[in-house]
């Protein structure tokens, strides 16, 4: 399965939902040219990722 990890600065331990700022969507569609379906893996550098 192909995935790419993307760093998130915001931590997320405790949340269910994560919703992207305007900037890291545009990065994730644009850069990334991640399409519906596409999967990925938020990590926030302290351990945690989702």
């Amino acid at each position: 399965m192909n995935y790419t990890r993307t760093f998130f600065e915001y931590s997320f331990e405790d949340k269910k939902v994560i919703s992207l700022n305007k900037k890291d969507f545009h990065h994730e569609i644009n850069v990334l040219r991640k399409k519906e379906g596409d999967k990925f893996v938020l990590f926030d550098g302290k351990g945690s990722s989702c």
